[in-house]
């Protein structure tokens, strides 16, 4: 009896190149999630000392399981969860950091120059933060900096000894600022400043976990679905036309040199 060959999908056929993943913790290497907590920390004390209202740090904080499987199907490359954890963590000083922009800023910086074998996690002051597209799991995640301007790429270290730097040169920049209001006259005790940046740094939550969950946004028959922004790792930002009857795919005008795409819902995630 002749063999019969299986058909399978390109989607099925990305996914054999990695572990399918599933809802619960990040498996991420204990100094990058004590750096990360302590930038939260220092961010929510900064945010006392500058008078403003303190963002809660959520202990859990999540990242959707479908939207990591989305960009993961396109990179063909399982994301290691030390960068995952950098996108749970939503820290006010990487606002330039986002999972939905992963997949575009990678495919503007390949044709600039970096190598296919890096990916963007996002930007920080003038250069482009990277890592491998398939690290070594053997060894600690590694970032490297690329300036798109003159378009080369330094060492940026372990992705945890880059944290602290940054994690440094926050504190630095407060101290700095302290510094210069107290030279002005006002009333700014610096070594309190000080004092009071080292316990944020100490006080780090000890329980800080990121953890992947499912959050199926789209369809959500509850709701119009016309009129809704959503984000796809390739074509960007786009407005849903229609969602199609008896199915999960949505009409959606990415406009430009896209234009109008029919995607499976799950392929892509809702913008606020």
């Amino acid at each position: 009896m002749a063999a019969v060959r299986r058909e399978t999908s390109p989607s099925s056929e990305r996914r054999a190149l990695r572990d399918v993943r599933e809802p619960g913790p990040l498996e991420v290497a204990p100094e990058v999630r004590a750096a990360l907590a302590r930038l939260l920390a220092l961010e929510g004390r900064v945010a006392t000392l500058e008078g403003r209202e303190a963002k809660p740090i959520d202990p859990r904080p999540t990242l959707s399981l479908e939207a990591v499987d989305t960009l993961e199907d396109f990179l063909r490359a399982r994301i290691a969860d030390d960068a995952l954890a950098l996108f749970a963590a939503r820290a006010a000083t990487f606002d330039q950091f986002s999972l939905a922009h992963v997949g575009s800023r990678s495919e503007r910086a390949w044709d600039m120059g970096l190598g296919k074998g890096r990916i963007v996690l996002g930007v920080h002051g003038k250069h482009l933060v990277c890592i491998a597209r398939r690290p070594d799991p053997g060894f600690a995640l590694r970032v490297t900096l690329f300036d798109p301007e003159d378009r080369t790429e330094s060492d940026g270290g372990s992705l945890a000894s880059w944290l602290e730097r940054v994690v440094d040169g926050v504190m630095g920049e407060i101290l700095s600022a302290g510094a210069s209001d107290d030279d002005d006259g006002a009333d700014v005790d610096v070594t309190a400043v000080d004092l009071d940046l080292d316990l944020a740094l100490d006080e780090g939550p000890r329980d800080w976990q990121p953890h992947l969950e499912r959050t199926l946004v789209l369809p959500d028959k509850t709701r119009e679905t016309s009129g809704r922004r959503v984000h796809h790792p390739r074509f960007g930002i786009g407005v849903v036309l229609r969602s199609l009857p008896e199915s999960d795919k949505l009409e959606i005008d990415f406009g430009g040199e896209h234009g109008v795409k029919v995607l499976v819902s799950k392929y892509v995630q809702e913008v606020e």
